[in-house]
C-alpha cells in the first residue's frame, strides 16, 4: 500500500496548474480625484466650467463618462479616448449651481510607471495557487510566463518599460482586447508608444510556460534597479538571499534538482502534508516554492513574526523527511542566524566603547599616581627604540680601546704618631687592566721613583704649613 501511495503522488507532481493574474495598479481615471489638481475633478452639474490638459501630458486619457462643460483645452501631444456610448458637451448656458463650482479644473499629467516595480502590480489567484507572502521572491510579483496581465478599463496608462529587450506573459487584456503575439505591433503602433514609452527594443515572449511547467520568472536585474534594501532591512545575523529577491532576509530556502515537468502545487501540498505529522507550529512559518532556473526549485521558509526562529527546524524537518528522499540529486540548503531586535547593535557598541573609555581612563589614573617610573621607562624606551624588559634601569654597553698607555693608581698611606712625627713605609700599589699585555707591569717599577718624590714635596708641603701656624699662634697660646 505504501508503494502505491508513492506511486500515485510521483504521477500527480506532472498535471498542470492555472496561471496567475496581475492587474496592473499604475493606472489613473478621468473620473479620479487624484487625477486633478488640487484634487477638484469636473463636477457633472457645473456646466459652465472649463475643462483643461496641460501642455506636458503625452498620454492618452481614457474617458469612461460623459463630459458637460463650457470649454475643453487639450493638449497638443496628448489625446481622449472615449467609448462608444461617451458624449461630450459644451454649452455656454450658466445655471444656479454654476455659481458654486470652480470656473477651471486642470488635469494632473500621470507619471509614467514601471512594468518591472512589484508595487504596480496585484495579483488575482485560483483556489489551487499558493499565495504571495513574505516567502514570495521578488520576480514572482511582476508578469511571468504563465501570468494573464489585465490592464483595467476606462483608466489612463502610461507603463515605462525601461528598454527591456523582452517581457514575459501568456496574454495581455488591454481594453477589453486581448493580445499574444500581437502585441509587439500594438507597442509599434502610434497609440502604444504614447501608452508604453522606452520600448523601441523590447520584444514579447508568450506560450512558454502556458501550462505551468518550469515556470521561471525573470528581469531581476531590472526590479531590483530602484529597491531600498535599507528600508526593508534583515534583522539577523547572516541573513540569506535566494534566487529572485533583491534584498536579503531572514529565513531559511532549499534548493534542488527536479524534473522539467514538475509540478509546483502538488509539491506544496506534499509539504503541508509531511508538516502535519511533525509536531513543530507550520503555522508560525510562510513558505513558497518556485522554479529558480529550469531544472531546479527553490523552496523558502520564513517566520510570520521577527524572533520565532522556526524558519530553521521547518526547513531541516522538511529536507530529512521529504526532500532527501524524493529527490536523490544534489542541493543547496542554506538558513539565517539568531534574529535580533532592530536598534540593539547600536547599544552593544555604545556600551563596549564606552568601556574602553573607562578602562584607559582609570588605567591612565593608576599609572600618573602610582606608577611614576613606569612613564618614565616608558619614555626611555621610546627614545632608544628597546624592547621593554623587566628590569626598571638601562644598561648603556661600552667597548674597551686598546692603547699602548697604561692606567696606574698609585696609593700612598701617611701614619702620624703622638709622640714623634714618623713616616710609615710608602707602599706603591697600582691596578692593572688584564686585558693589556705584561708589558704594563713595568709601569709601576718605572713610575716609583716619580711616586716618592711627589710624596715628599707633599711633606714638605704639609710641615712648612704647619710651622706658619704654630708662628701665628704665638708662645701664650701654645
Amino acid at each position: 500500500m505504501k508503494k502505491f501511495t508513492t506511486f500515485i503522488l510521483l504521477l500527480t507532481f506532472f498535471s498542470s496548474i492555472s496561471s496567475v493574474k496581475k492587474i496592473w495598479k499604475g493606472s489613473t481615471s478621468f473620473e479620479n480625484a487624484k487625477s486633478w489638481k488640487n484634487q477638484i475633478p469636473p463636477s457633472k452639474n457645473c456646466s459652465n466650467q472649463v475643462i483643461k490638459f496641460p501642455v506636458d501630458l503625452y498620454a492618452p486619457v481614457i474617458v469612461g463618462d460623459n463630459i458637460d462643460a463650457s470649454e475643453l483645452i487639450l493638449s497638443e501631444n496628448g489625446g481622449l479616448l472615449l467609448s462608444s456610448d461617451v458624449s461630450i458637451t459644451l454649452t455656454n448656458k450658466v445655471t444656479q449651481n454654476d455659481q458654486k463650482c470652480d470656473k477651471e479644473v486642470v488635469f494632473a499629467p500621470p507619471r509614467p510607471a514601471k512594468w518591472f516595480s512589484a508595487g504596480n502590480w496585484e495579483a488575482v489567484f485560483d483556489e489551487k495557487d499558493q499565495k504571495y507572502n513574505k516567502a514570495t521572491p521578488d520576480t514572482h510579483k511582476i508578469p511571468c510566463e504563465d501570468d494573464f496581465v489585465v490592464f483595467p478599463n476606462d483608466s489612463t496608462i502610461l507603463v515605462d518599460l525601461n528598454f527591456a529587450p523582452y517581457l514575459n506573459f501568456h496574454a495581455i487584456n488591454l481594453n477589453g482586447k486581448t493580445y499574444k503575439e500581437d502585441f509587439k505591433e500594438f507597442l509599434n503602433s502610434e497609440l502604444g508608444s504614447l501608452m508604453f514609452v522606452n520600448s523601441l527594443a523590447t520584444t514579447v515572449n508568450v506560450g512558454k510556460c502556458s501550462d505551468g511547467h518550469n515556470c521561471v520568472c525573470e528581469h531581476q536585474n531590472y526590479l531590483c534597479d530602484d529597491v531600498n534594501c535599507d528600508e526593508k532591512g534583515a534583522f539577523c545575523v547572516d541573513p540569506i538571499q535566494p534566487k529572485g529577491f533583491c534584498c536579503k532576509l531572514c529565513g531559511s530556502f532549499i534548493e534542488f534538482e527536479v524534473s522539467p515537468h514538475f509540478n509546483v502545487s502538488t509539491f506544496l501540498r506534499s509539504v503541508d502534508k509531511t508538516l502535519s505529522f511533525s509536531s513543530l507550529d507550520k503555522k508560525s512559518v510562510e513558505y513558497f516554492a518556485a522554479f529558480s532556473s529550469k531544472n531546479s526549485l527553490q523552496l523558502v521558509v520564513v517566520d510570520k513574526e521577527a524572533g520565532n526562529e522556526m524558519h530553521g527546524p521547518i526547513a531541516s524537518y522538511l529536507k530529512q523527511n521529504l526532500i532527501d528522499k524524493m529527490f536523490k540529486t544534489q542541493f543547496l540548503f542554506q538558513q539565517s542566524g539568531m534574529s535580533y531586535v532592530p536598534g540593539t547593535n547600536n547599544v552593544f557598541s555604545f556600551i563596549f566603547v564606552t568601556f574602553l573609555v573607562v578602562a584607559a581612563f582609570l588605567g591612565a589614573f593608576y599609572v600618573y599616581h602610582y606608577e611614576d617610573r613606569s612613564i618614565s621607562n616608558l619614555l626611555a624606551m621610546l627614545r632608544n627604540r628597546q624592547l621593554p624588559t623587566g628590569s626598571q634601569f638601562i644598561f648603556a654597553r661600552f667597548d674597551n680601546q686598546r692603547t699602548d698607555e697604561t692606567v696606574d693608581i698609585d696609593v700612598v698611606q701617611i701614619v702620624e704618631d703622638e709622640d714623634d712625627e714618623k713616616e710609615d713605609e710608602v707602599k706603591p700599589s697600582s691596578f692593572n687592566n688584564p686585558l693589556y699585555d705584561d708589558k704594563s707591569k713595568f709601569a709601576v717599577e718605572d713610575n716609583s721613583e716619580t711616586s716618592v718624590s711627589n710624596e715628599e714635596t707633599e711633606m714638605k708641603e704639609t710641615t712648612a704649613a704647619e710651622l706658619e701656624e704654630v708662628d701665628l699662634l704665638g708662645p701664650n697660646e701654645e
